[in-house]
């Protein structure tokens, strides 16, 4: 069990819960190495209560980010056996889950309707009938994920006086879903902030409509947005959204790292970008940007400055505010955002 920073014990206990870092005297970031260290490590442990899951036993999953990776440390720590079903990964975290001891099989190309996450659910369910008594994580629809976070919100309390504003990306919404609903038992006026993709459907919008090359980065680097609705991601947790298209994440990693020497992913340079803007346009709050994993995986990307320029990061990309909007359907290929006001998705103009 995760309750604190331990001073020794495994990695991945030591490493699950993050450097709190101040940025400014009202911005600061929770620094992680591998947050979804916390969901993994909640889900297999009620897994193991609950008889699920047996010493030596196996586990299955479907991801292409960092759970996998997550499990993959759990998994070489407790001795279980771990099968994944991935997209076409970047070299980096498929030879660290290699490395790891991690079986995994790799879908490069969707089914005759186009879904490659069909063609991975596919495999899933041939790996459970060749290993019956398995485990599945089901991060997407278990409820100990968003759960797992009630520890990582008791530590910001040992921290913190208090919290205005919370702001984190929506991969899973496990984090931000959980961490704000443990929070607000104890602060109900702290206001979560939502960062998605312009290709992510999670908050209603037609991700299609995105340009190409943020659906083709999201799709190969990202732990962010998502192209099917996810059953954790509870929305009536959210009080305002941020679609972000993928070069002003780039812009926002850059900055991350050239103005305070912090070297983290993408996903971390979106909620550092918005995160950044609201503490600027309100000195009188303390925000919370959740940064969820490092930069290793991108040194030859987004750290790469020649991979960078081609990417033609132009003026549009790096406004200053966003583009307010009425609903889901005026969010384009550039940086809008949304008041949300805390309620479910069908209760959003379009998304009825």
């Amino acid at each position: 069990m995760i309750n604190a920073i331990p001073s020794s014990g495994s990695y991945s206990q030591c490493i699950a819960m993050p450097r709190i870092v101040e940025l400014t005297s009202n911005l600061c970031v929770a620094q992680f190495e591998i947050m979804k260290l916390i969901p993994a490590h909640g889900i297999i442990e009620q897994a193991v209560r609950q008889g699920e899951l047996s010493p030596g036993g196996t586990i299955v999953e479907v991801s292409s980010g960092t759970f996998a990776l997550a499990l993959a440390i759990l998994a070489k720590e407790q001795g279980y056996r771990l099968k994944l079903v991935t997209i076409d990964i970047d070299p980096v975290l498929h030879g660290r889950l290699l490395g790891l001891g991690a079986e995994v099989h790799v879908v490069r190309e969707p089914d005759a309707s186009g879904s490659i996450q069909r063609t991975q659910l596919n495999i899933l369910e041939r790996l459970r009938e060749e290993t019956p008594d398995a485990f599945w994580c089901a991060q997407y629809s278990n409820q100990n994920n968003p759960g797992s976070y009630t520890l990582f919100a008791d530590y910001l309390r040992t921290i913190f006086d208090q919290l205005d504003v919370l702001v984190g990306t929506i991969g899973t919404g496990g984090s931000m879903t959980g961490t704000t609903r443990s929070l607000r038992r104890h602060w109900s006026q702290l206001e979560a902030v939502a960062v998605d993709s312009t290709y992510s459907v999670s908050f209603g919008i037609d991700g299609d409509g995105a340009d190409s090359v943020c659906r083709h980065y999201m799709d190969q680097m990202l732990g962010l947005g998502s192209r099917v609705k996810v059953p954790v991601l509870d929305h009536c947790q959210f009080d305002q959204v941020h679609w972000l298209p993928f070069r002003t994440m780039v812009q926002g990693t850059h900055e991350l790292h050239d103005e305070h020497g912090l070297f983290m992913g993408p996903t971390s340079g979106a909620a550092y970008w918005v995160a950044r803007w609201i503490a600027k346009n309100n000195p009188d709050r303390k925000v919370l940007a959740l940064l969820p994993d490092t930069g290793l995986r991108y040194v030859s990307t987004l750290f790469n400055r020649d991979w960078v320029r081609a990417l033609d990061i132009s003026e549009p990309y790096l406004r200053a505010d966003p583009d307010w909007v009425g609903d889901q359907s005026a969010v384009g290929n550039l940086w809008a955002a949304m008041p949300w006001e805390r309620r479910t998705l069908e209760a959003c103009p379009i998304a009825a």
